[in-house]
């Protein structure tokens, strides 16, 4: 997906609200989408695809929220409802966030699933120059890395 095709599928997604989105608008929570998760388009990723969309609306959604909260009539002493609708829509928008960074660690770190663990286990047995085994410390613990 390119960013023309983003831009495209966020004013099919926001028709109802276009009086109340401008161009720029579009452009810059594609723009806070893609640092937030670290990713840039065009993309090819159906994941990453799913989740710049989502991301992309979030940011636009806060945008509408924002001007939402500039018509709150204090004369007629009730909150507009459609401001606290777009916050309900938010907090659940960051949770499902929250959530698939967490059940998908590999997917927004950017590197492969085998190289996100930090030690490294060796296939076999350390000796030093005089064939004594160093594979162990004192302790009976493993060497992580052991000298050759």
């Amino acid at each position: 997906m390119t960013e023309a095709e983003l831009i495209a599928r966020l004013e099919r997604d926001f028709a109802d609200q276009s009086g109340e989105v401008v161009a720029a608008n579009y452009t810059d929570s594609i723009a806070d989408a893609e640092r937030e998760t670290g990713w840039v388009l065009p993309q090819t990723s159906d994941f990453k695809v799913t989740w710049l969309i989502n991301r992309s609306s979030r940011h636009l959604l806060y945008k509408l929220a924002i001007a939402a909260a500039r018509k709150f009539r204090a004369e007629g002493y009730h909150l507009d409802q459609r401001f606290a609708q777009y916050f309900k829509m938010l907090n659940g928008m960051d949770d499902d966030f929250v959530e698939a960074v967490d059940n998908n660690p590999a997917e927004f770190a950017g590197v492969d699933a085998y190289k996100m663990f930090g030690h490294r286990i060796d296939a076999g047995f350390s000796y030093d120059p005089y064939g004594q085994d160093t594979t162990y410390t004192d302790d009976n613990v493993v060497i992580v890395h052991p000298i050759d």
